[in-house]
């Protein structure tokens, strides 16, 4: 297709397929801890950066500022996370993970942990760094491309 030597576009399918099956089997893991795997992102995330805003927490999940805005007001009114004006702006409200919240994080590690185990039984260390590094230079690659577009802009 277009000129693509077999093999190309496939690899896109597959990240794409691994991507679904992990959502996916992270979402069920954690069912019975009443988190979805975008919660616990974000949860994740905010025990790391503290205070982040829901602009800067969408950047670091990899969702949308306005899905990011769902997912933070879900998580306060479940109680896991509070937000307060920040002192920079009233308009930005900063995030942070409540102890029930820390909880929560804490006890689904588990769960998460034993989905990635699964997805790599039978890797070995090698063929994890090799599909990893794989992964982050294709990444670079399309940033590289988007960033000489909107440079020609």
């Amino acid at each position: 297709m277009w000129g693509m030597r077999k093999g190309k576009k496939e690899i896109g399918y597959a990240v794409k397929h691994a991507q679904q099956a992990l959502h996916s089997a992270i979402d069920e893991a954690l069912r019975g801890k009443n988190l979805t795997m975008s919660q616990y992102v974000v949860l994740f995330n905010l025990t790391s950066h503290p205070g982040a805003s829901s602009a800067e927490l969408a950047r670091m999940s990899f969702v949308t500022p306005q899905t990011m805005i769902r997912l933070v007001k879900a998580l306060e009114s479940s109680g896991l996370v509070v937000r307060r004006e920040s002192t920079q702006s009233s308009r930005i409200l900063k995030a942070q993970v409540t102890s029930k919240g820390k909880v929560a994080v804490h006890s689904a590690e588990a769960e998460v942990e034993a989905v990635y185990s699964q997805m790599l039984a039978g890797f070995e260390d090698k063929e994890i760094d090799l599909v990893t590094s794989s992964l982050n230079k294709m990444t670079r690659h399309l940033q590289e491309r988007r960033l000489a577009s909107e440079a020609t802009k």
